[in-house]
């Protein structure tokens, strides 16, 4: 697993390297998204939790943010908590949370008129790392107290549409590549995103 992980790092970091080159020669083109929204998980067992989800956090754009085609490292943050209750049992109060790292690759189509500022259709993949709590307290007999902390690999398809320089909105699909605690995090997004 570490050699795996060790792998995807070295990946990471020499796809960003030469974005990292261009950004540095001029700091007029990087830009921060300020994203929030909601996440639609597709695992029943996660579900059980509620079907939607708080998502927020931020990604970082390297180089020109107009340009057609943009790398940004981006982290975001979900999380839900509730009780779960099934029939004859006690409820089960219960965790999970998942901060993603990605390295994101997005390619801009720009309107035929030629322009790239603003109303602009977008979509892209993304690799990085997912870090996954899991935590329950089974008060039923018999039950048990699990707090399952794991960081697996993981990604994103997306698309969407920035409707002005400063205003986007976008769907994304995010894919955990390995299940904790033996449930799967894929989920929906649907993400509102402020640029600076």
């Amino acid at each position: 697993m570490r050699w795996t992980l060790g792998v995807a790092a070295l990946a990471t970091v020499t796809m960003c390297s030469g974005s990292m080159a261009r950004a540095a020669d001029s700091l007029t083109g990087q830009q921060i998204v300020i994203k929030g929204g909601v996440t639609r998980p597709t695992d029943g067992d996660v579900k059980a939790v509620g079907n939607d989800w708080f998502t927020y956090g931020a990604e970082y754009q390297f180089g020109d943010p107009d340009a057609k085609a943009v790398n940004g490292i981006e982290l975001l943050y979900t999380k839900k908590s509730d009780t779960v209750t099934n029939v004859g049992t006690l409820g089960i109060p219960t965790d999970y949370s998942m901060f993603s790292l990605m390295l994101n690759h997005k390619i801009r189509r720009p309107d035929p008129d030629g322009t790239t500022a603003g109303k602009v259709f977008f979509y892209g993949a993304g690799v990085g790392v997912d870090f996954i709590r899991v935590k329950m307290d089974d008060p039923n007999p018999g039950g048990q107290t699990i707090d399952d902390k794991s960081t697996v690999l993981g990604g994103n398809l997306f698309a969407g549409y920035e409707f002005s320089s400063n205003v986007q909105l976008e769907l994304k699909y995010q894919i955990p590549f390995k299940k904790v605690n033996d449930t799967k995090f894929d989920g929906l997004q649907l993400l509102a995103g402020i640029k600076f």
